[in-house]
């Protein structure tokens, strides 16, 4: 039976976690095809950004900006998440302005390939039967990924949500 108080567990679990990721770290790319984690830095529904956009964001100063427009509908946006453009990037899914509310726009799926991101992105606009707001809606994904890409495929699957069932 083991006698280890948990910090000393913890520590150990810490430190072997540490070294895989910095082991892990220690590749130049992605093997390629892999498939890429990527963190979502939030879905917005109103976004300022009124205009269908799908991009790589490779630079700080663009994603501020981009940060900026993309919160310009709220009174307090958060503040910007700090981004290493050597070693990430940031992907803009931007459905652009529609006139009600119960679309939405998501990635399902990032892949680093040929040097560059694809990009799994998942649309899906309100069907017969749905009950959504009637404000215009400008839904935003922007996601962080852990490679520095500077392009990306991006493949589409629409589907319409049926609210008839």
């Amino acid at each position: 039976m083991r006698t280890d108080t948990p910090h000393v567990v913890l520590k150990t679990l810490t430190s072997s976690a540490l070294a895989c990721c910095l082991l892990a770290g220690a590749r130049a790319q992605p093997d390629q095809g892999s498939a890429l984690p990527f963190w979502r830095l939030g879905p917005v529904e109103n976004s300022g950004l009124h205009q269908p956009m799908q991009r790589v964001i490779s630079d700080q100063n663009e994603f501020i900006r981009l940060w900026a427009l993309v919160w310009a509908n709220y009174p307090r946006p958060p503040e910007p998440p700090a981004i290493n453009f050597s070693k990430e990037a940031v992907v803009v899914l931007a459905l652009g302005q529609r006139n009600t509310g119960g679309y939405a726009i998501r990635a399902a799926g990032v892949t680093y390939a040929q040097g560059s991101l694809e990009v799994v992105v998942l649309t899906s606009s309100p069907g017969l039967g749905c009950v959504v707001t009637t404000s215009f809606t400008s839904p935003v994904e922007l996601l962080r990924v852990g490679v520095p890409a500077k392009s990306a495929k991006f493949h589409a699957q629409v589907s319409a949500v049926n609210c008839t069932q």
